[in-house]
């Protein structure tokens, strides 16, 4: 989405928002994942 009226400053927010939240979100599943592994040890065992 394009807008014709957005300062570079803006636009630059708008990007460090989404990497944010992309940080974010990867910590929030590495989170999950570690819980996941200390109730089921099994799980951090390699598959193959």
């Amino acid at each position: 989405m394009l807008l014709a009226n957005v300062s570079p400053a803006a636009s630059a927010l708008q990007a460090l928002a989404k990497v944010m939240g992309l940080m974010l979100t990867a910590i929030a599943v590495q989170m999950l994942v570690d819980g996941l592994v200390s109730v089921f040890p099994f799980l951090s065992q390699a598959a193959f």
